[in-house]
């Protein structure tokens, strides 16, 4: 894993660190400076001057915005955006901000790491399509999900996140509190939804839903989608031609 990704991926899952702590890791790299002061002067943001100061502008953007923008540059370098012959970005991509905006509803408090182990639950999928190239999984003997597993403990990622690749095709449904790894297959299915085909095997969003606890179905799903569609209209933009 590029280093920046790994160093970026504890301090996003390490509790709630202080807006200089993200500052410090962003400061070492151009592209993700640019990126943060686009984010910012963009229209969703609508602020009355432009501001030119890297500090000021992780200020404004606040830490959970500047992890989710950090995060997301520096995995993208473990993706091939528009290359059919891998996991696209916006799989990824897409499948984090679903899980997260999830969370904010049925699992408060781990909404970054539903965004990290979005963003990560399908890496298996890159060894697949690199080191195993026309073998299938059933002649491997695992899955990608155990090989992503397998790769994220190599890189030494935190364990739950580690559990929730490992997991997101085996949700735990009617829990009382949704796990990581039931949160990303929610993910998958609600993007299914409202995005091209994501890897929901077409099951029914809002029975999802209420499996999960949604205690209305049908006005989460209308939520998390607006949020989302909104967020990839920003972020995913400036991440991609930043990249």
């Amino acid at each position: 894993m590029p280093a920046q990704a790994d160093e970026l991926l504890r301090v996003a899952t390490a509790g709630d660190p202080e807006p200089v702590a993200l500052l410090a890791i962003v400061e070492r790299d151009a592209v993700l400076s640019a990126m943060v002061l686009r984010l910012v002067n963009s229209a969703a943001y609508g602020l009355p001057r432009e501001v030119a100061d890297l500090r000021h502008a992780v200020v404004l953007l606040g830490v959970a915005e500047l992890r989710t923008l950090a995060l997301a540059a520096s995995m993208a370098a473990l993706f091939t955006p528009g290359d059919d012959a891998l996991p696209g970005w916006d799989h990824a991509f897409a499948t984090a901000c679903t899980a997260r905006a999830l969370a904010e509803e049925l699992a408060p408090g781990s909404e970054e790491s539903a965004f990290a182990a979005g963003m990560l639950h399908d890496i298996g999928e890159l060894v697949m399509a690199t080191s195993f190239t026309g073998v299938s999984e059933d002649e491997l003997g695992v899955d990608h999900a155990e090989l992503g597993a397998a790769l994220a403990e190599h890189w030494s990622i935190p364990a739950h996140l580690v559990d929730a690749v490992a997991a997101h095709h085996n949700p735990s449904m009617h829990a009382t509190r949704p796990d990581l790894a039931t949160l990303v297959f929610g993910a998958e299915v609600l993007c299914d939804s409202f995005l091209p085909p994501v890897d929901g095997a077409g099951l029914d969003a809002l029975l999802v839903l209420d499996q999960l606890g949604a205690a209305r179905p049908d006005a989460m799903a209308l939520r998390v989608r607006e949020a989302v569609l909104s967020h990839l209209a920003v972020t995913d933009n400036l991440v991609l031609k930043g990249a």
